[in-house]
């Protein structure tokens, strides 16, 4: 839950979630303890239903159901949502 995330049709608590599924990649990340290549699995695992919580946040936001502010804050790398907004204005 984002903590006090404010709606854009009024204030309440959202859910936003980031999902990685075990693939036998994931497995070998895993036993190989290289726990820092699990961002960059879920990044790459999309057709295995996997998202980060930056996609997430960027598409809360798209669709209205937060904030510019509230995405901004809870991400990983603002700096992607900063980049997609400035090529939607220069558009």
């Amino acid at each position: 839950l984002l903590p006090r995330a404010i709606r854009i049709e009024g204030d309440g608590l959202v859910l936003a979630t980031e999902t990685l599924v075990v693939t036998t990649a994931v497995r070998n990340i895993i036993r190989e303890n290289n726990l820092h290549l699990l961002y960059n699995a879920i990044q790459t695992g999309s057709q295995h239903g996997m998202i980060t919580m930056d996609r997430t946040l960027h598409d809360l936001y798209q669709k209205g159901i937060i904030t510019y502010d509230v995405a901004i804050s809870s991400m990983r790398d603002p700096g992607q949502l900063k980049k997609k907004e400035r090529t939607v204005e220069l558009a």
